[in-house]
């Protein structure tokens, strides 16, 4: 059975029982039949992917990280800005090219090739990941022409103290990718009182353009805040007490 297949048949349930259930709130359908067709394609290709891949889901859009990114949208199209949720073009193979390149062998000096470290990647597999990289870059150029800027939240999860979870890094590995001008700013706080991210990506070359939104958000949403209470991370003596 084809992702495509898997996924029309969840459309249907959906369409059959969420009229009574208001389970799903905001339903990409098209988003996710053309994620159906791209998943379907790797596979017809052969290209290397995980074991969830091509699996329809469904994503909790409550979470503080989401909130405060359409917080922030508002406030950019309240300065004039034209807001549109839009889902950049193979942006799903960040975090797939994003380890292959972890995996492909480096020079130990600047000057000269000198190997280090352990490495497993064939030289095919290295020249494939190359292939997927610049076919990334030359998707988001295509895309940027379109936009000014890109809004995501900068993790999946609030700050989190020192020592537990970051938080994931999916929002930020695309744009390190391709190199393009990025900045942080805080847009709203946690009820653990740490802050919230958002994080505004411009045009190559543009790096006016995202610290020019950042200084509205910033302007708007209050900017840097000292966290409300201290927060006391969990130390040896505390999980052993546990």
């Amino acid at each position: 059975m084809s992702s495509d297949e898997v996924v029309r048949a969840h459309l249907r349930q959906i369409e059959r029982v969420n009229p009574r259930l208001n389970a799903v709130v905001q339903l990409a359908a098209d988003e996710a039949l053309a994620a159906a067709r791209r998943a379907d394609a790797a596979l017809a290709r052969g290209q290397p992917v995980g074991p969830l891949h091509g699996v329809p889901f469904t994503v909790k859009d409550w979470i503080d990280a989401a909130e405060t990114c359409r917080q922030a949208a508002g406030v950019l199209a309240d300065c004039g800005a034209r807001v549109e949720e839009a889902l950049p073009p193979r942006i799903e193979e960040a975090y797939f090219i994003t380890r292959q390149y972890w995996q492909r062998p480096e020079s130990a000096d600047a000057e000269e090739w000198v190997s280090q470290g352990d490495f497993s990647l064939s030289s095919e597999e290295v020249a494939r990941n190359l292939f997927m990289w610049d076919r990334f870059r030359r998707a988001l150029i295509a895309f940027m022409a379109d936009y000014d800027a890109i809004l995501t939240p900068v993790a999946e999860l609030p700050s989190m103290p020192h020592g537990e979870n970051a938080g994931g890094i999916p929002y930020t590995l695309p744009y390190s990718l391709t190199g393009y001008p990025c900045a942080v700013v805080r847009g709203g706080t946690s009820p653990e009182g740490l802050a919230i991210g958002v994080q505004v990506v411009a045009r190559p070359w543009r790096d006016d353009v995202a610290l020019a939104a950042a200084q509205e958000l910033e302007k708007a949403l209050g900017g840097w805040q000292p966290p409300h209470h201290p927060i006391h991370a969990p130390t040896p003596e505390d999980k052993r007490s546990h």
